[in-house]
């Protein structure tokens, strides 16, 4: 059973990052897993609940990858760059076709937001309770927009940038995000 549905995983990660969500069908997934496509909608109901646990999936790996045993050190944004860079250099077309699919599907954009976005108010708490919820959503802006620049824009020379020069540029901004004074938030109506 699981390597069936790992099979299919995998496969469906390279057709999706291949191809996107339109364009990848559940035969041509099949077909690369070694499967029937009645296999598929046994295991996951459909191509969306194939692609949801794919995200799940990767989500996890991300979560364990970026945020595991990360010490609140006065470098920790450029660890985590380094770490966020380390898990997507390799499959940088699968984040873009994840990324694209969220910006035009808002269950998935919820999903990839609450999730990301939780586990990161929860570790952000845990190391400097003050405004967690504002840091950790300035740190994921941070994330997400380097991200989709080197990824899905292919922004230069960002794009192609060696990933310890891309933490060194964005790492000190996630750093001050996470450890250091905020400026007081801005009040309704005025500065």
């Amino acid at each position: 059973m699981g390597d069936t549905r790992g099979s299919i995983l995998r496969a469906a990660i390279h057709q999706f990052a291949e191809s996107g969500l339109q364009q990848t069908s559940l035969r041509s997934i099949a077909r690369e897993a070694g499967v029937d496509p009645a296999l598929i909608l046994h295991y996951f109901g459909s191509k969306r609940g194939l692609f949801l646990a794919l995200v799940r999936q990767k989500l996890d790996e991300v979560l364990a990858g970026l945020l595991g045993d990360v010490p609140p050190t006065k470098d920790i944004g450029d660890l985590l760059v380094a770490r966020f860079l380390a898990l997507w250099d390799g499959d940088r077309r699968l984040f873009a076709a994840l990324f694209r699919t969220a910006m035009s599907d808002e269950s998935l954009a919820s999903l990839l937001r609450t999730e990301l976005l939780a586990e990161l108010v929860r570790r952000v708490a845990a190391t400097h309770s003050t405004e967690a919820e504002r840091r950790a959503a300035l740190a994921l802006s941070q994330l997400m927009g380097m991200a989709v620049g080197r990824y899905v824009l292919g922004i230069e020379p960002l794009a192609s940038a060696d990933p310890e020069e891309v933490a060194a540029d964005v790492g000190p901004t996630l750093t001050r995000y996470l450890l250091r004074p905020l400026p007081p938030p801005a009040r309704p109506g005025g500065r």
